[in-house]
């Protein structure tokens, strides 16, 4: 997974550097901390990963060229989960506890890890006004290897 975190980096800072531009430095162990504590269980070595390479975002560009969900830091993948699963809170069911929000559209749409269960690994959509909850990628890996390919 290192190596196409590296080539989305490189085609990015050549060809999209107003995305480039946005990424934040690697998480601290402390970030890593924050993450993992919304999982019962060790963070996924893919999540550490990805945010080892990047704690996501400070503006609205997209990792994806084709599509325009923006890759969230720690603290708001944290405040997202915590708004979400908040029962005083209106949101659109359904909705899970083991989904974690990692790439918003600034519209109240998310891409969401699932983290349980059989679908563990997999990126759903979640719409805010669709009840529908499709599986979008099979892992974080096809959801970068698909943004890879819309930096070529």
């Amino acid at each position: 997974m290192n190596e196409i975190l590296q080539k989305i980096e490189k085609n990015l800072k050549e060809k999209f550097s107003q995305v480039y531009d946005e990424f934040q430095n690697g998480a601290s162990e402390e970030e890593i901390k924050d993450l993992e504590n919304l999982f019962d269980e060790a963070l996924p070595q893919e999540l550490s990963e990805l945010y080892t390479w990047h704690n996501g975002q400070d503006g609205y560009g997209s990792l994806n060229q084709k599509d325009n969900f923006t890759f969230l830091p720690i603290d708001e993948v944290v405040d997202t989960y915590e708004f979400l699963n908040d029962p005083m809170e209106e949101v659109c069911n359904p909705y899970e506890n083991s989904w974690i929000p990692l790439f918003y559209n600034g519209r109240g749409d998310y891409l969401m890890y699932e983290s349980k269960g059989e679908n563990k690994g997999k990126i759903l959509t979640y719409y805010h006004d669709d009840s529908t909850r499709k599986i979008k990628y099979e892992s974080i890996e096809e959801l970068l290897t698909k943004s890879l390919e819309s930096t070529k």
